[in-house]
Formats: structure tokens, sequence, C-alpha cells
């Protein structure tokens, strides 16, 4: 079994006061996708990105407690991407998290570049 984080304690812990009718189970699903989309996000070219080599601190947790807000809040719509009421309509896209939410994740980049002979290992 995988060691708990810092973030999985203190996210686990916001969403046990918020949410307390959400099970243990439900907890650690919805934290799995908040992750995962944090993950996409942060590191686009590093498809095995995890946070055993980029831990999760500071206010990327906060980011990981609105994403669990709204995969929680998208869920009681039943995954709805449009609804309409009142002449009042809300478009979310294809996508599990608003835009917004997504916008605030600043993808870590590298560069494309030739390696030294030492870095090659020649």
């Amino acid at each position: 079994m995988a060691t708990e984080t810092d973030c999985d304690s203190k996210v686990k812990s916001y969403l046990r006061r918020k949410y307390s009718y959400m099970s243990e189970d439900d907890i650690s699903d919805i934290l799995g996708q908040a992750k995962m989309f944090y993950f996409k996000g942060r590191f686009p070219s590093l498809p095995d990105a995890s946070e055993t080599d980029y831990p999760i601190e500071g206010n990327n947790i906060f980011w990981i407690e609105k994403a669990t807000d709204e995969l929680i809040e998208r869920e009681g719509i039943c995954g709805a991407t449009e609804y309409q009421e009142n002449s009042i309509s809300i478009k979310f896209g294809v996508a599990e998290l608003s835009q917004t939410l997504r916008d605030q994740l600043i993808p870590e980049t590298g560069y494309v570049g030739s390696l030294t002979d030492e870095e090659s290992g020649q």
C-alpha cells in the first residue's frame, strides 16, 4: 500500500470536514482524479509524473482541494456538459474541470537541445 503523502492527508481532512457524507473510498477516488488532472496539466510532457518525483506542496494543495470540489459538484449534475434553466446557461465543455481552474496550472517545461558528450555518455 502506498504511503499517504502530506497532500493526501490535508486534502482528505478537508473533504471529510466539507463532505461528511462521503465514504473513504469516494474521497480516495475523487482525490485520485484531482491528482490525475494536476499531473496532466502541470507536467504535460511527462506522462508518468507522480508525487514520488514531484511532491504536491504549498498552493498546489489548495488547487487540488478546489479540483476535488469541482469534481464532486459535477458528479451532482450527472456529468452534464451543459445546463440551462430560466435563461441561465452553463457550459462545462468536455473536461470535468473548469477551464478557469485548469488555467491556474502552470505547465513545467523543458527545452529541446543537443546533449554534450558528457551527457550522452560518450
